[in-house]
């Protein structure tokens, strides 16, 4: 992870926020999208074969024991990707506050969002799959297909996840987790070095920064219109820095409060 570190700290000074995280998010997506291929062929091969299924086949246990034996290929890589976006992240507000400070994972704030961050994510990641493949499997018991017809869509599902579209500027689903937990991780990279310096006696502010677009929502809008507040306190949607949601935009800046 140090060579990570220096290799980013090197390449920061002629990157902006975007083109910092786009490597780690393209990586994860890819590597998202093998992980959701795999869940998927395994769910699949667990299904029973023949003809049409009953009204009463409970699916549940089975998701569950596919979903704990495929956790790894989804934490992993996220767990990863989130440690070096927020390297990225702190390592740019230590360049843009020529501090003489340094960072590491094993800050205590790194530490604690990393360690709640990776299973918890994954656990909401298939909460929400178990949801998609329950619509699946009923509309498939209440139209009276067999095990292979249900097959089939679920592995349609799958490939969804992996190729669909759930937002205009989204890809698929891999894409709005790649881009959402590189982008809350680069984030939390940056209010870490500004809790840091507040710790170290400067008073720091931050500031809510959206894309101004027509697609900016109204709790991001609110943020945006307070202006620069304290950076221990809440920005007014009650967050304490983007990403609001995701897919989120925004951005967050930071500065020592100026002197009066």
């Amino acid at each position: 992870m140090k060579k990570l570190i220096d290799a980013l700290d090197a390449f920061l000074a002629e990157a902006d926020r975007e083109t910092i995280i786009s490597s780690i998010q393209k990586r994860l997506q890819k590597e998202l999208e093998d992980a959701f291929g795999a869940q998927g062929e395994a769910l699949v091969s667990n299904l029973p074969s023949g003809g049409e299924v009953p009204v009463d086949y409970v699916w549940e246990p089975m998701f569950t024991e596919v979903a704990e034996e495929t956790s790894g290929a989804f934490v992993e890589p996220i767990v990863a990707a989130a440690g070096a976006s927020m390297s990225a992240g702190a390592l740019q507000a230590l360049a843009d506050f020529a501090i003489g400070m340094s960072f590491d994972l094993a800050n205590p704030r790194a530490v604690a969002y990393l360690k709640a961050h990776g299973a918890e994510l994954v656990t909401a990641i298939n909460d929400t799959t178990r949801d998609y493949i329950k619509t699946v499997v009923t509309n498939g018991v209440e139209n009276g297909l067999s095990y292979g017809e249900i097959a089939k869509a679920i592995t349609d599902r799958y490939e969804e996840f992996k190729i669909g579209k759930p937002q205009e500027h989204i890809d698929s689903r891999a894409h709005l987790i790649a881009v959402t937990e590189t982008g809350n991780a680069y984030e939390a990279g940056n209010l870490i070095v500004a809790e840091d310096l507040a710790d170290g006696g400067l008073e720091m502010e931050k500031f809510w920064q959206t894309v101004e677009d027509a697609r900016v929502s109204d709790g991001c809008q609110q943020n945006q219109d307070a202006g620069w507040i304290p950076a221990g306190e809440p920005f007014p949607s009650g967050d304490m820095r983007p990403l609001r949601f995701p897919g989120c935009r925004c951005a967050a800046l930071y500065r020592r409060k100026p002197k009066k």
